[in-house]
């Protein structure tokens, strides 16, 4: 029977049929190992999905920790800013008590002189006035 034929009546070589069997078998076992490699691809997947939660919990924990350490370089900022107004306070504080000192000695001399006229003063109102030494 010609080749036409048994088309015609659904029917095929002994040969067309093996190889087409043959050609079945190939593409079962390539469709077999795309399977393997997609379940490897989807394992690889989930893989790098628990590792990316993983990375982005960590970047949590991370961008928290920097955060609390941006609110202490801010907190030390303003600590060096009140010690460095403390430092020159004192240092205020410190001219002060010297400007102080110096006046509190010039008063002294002061009233020292003032005690010195005082005494003068009424050292000469006692003694009785000497008619004698007003003409010389």
């Amino acid at each position: 029977m010609s080749p036409g034929i048994l088309s015609l009546l659904g029917l095929a070589r002994r040969q067309e049929v093996l190889d087409a069997q043959d050609r079945a078998t190939a593409q079962k076992q390539h469709a077999a190992a795309i399977e393997v490699r997609l379940s490897a691809s989807q394992l690889d997947a989930e893989k790098w999905k628990w590792k990316n939660e993983q990375l982005a919990a960590e970047l949590k924990t991370i961008a928290k920790e920097r955060d609390r350490w941006k609110n202490k370089a801010g907190e030390r900022n303003k600590l060096d800013a009140k010690l460095e107004r403390l430092t020159q306070a004192e240092q205020n504080v410190t001219l002060a008590r010297g400007h102080l000192l110096a006046m509190e000695t010039k008063l002294d001399v002061i009233e020292g002189a003032l005690n010195v006229l005082d005494r003068r003063t009424r050292h000469q109102d006692e003694e009785p006035a000497d008619p004698s030494s007003d003409r010389e």
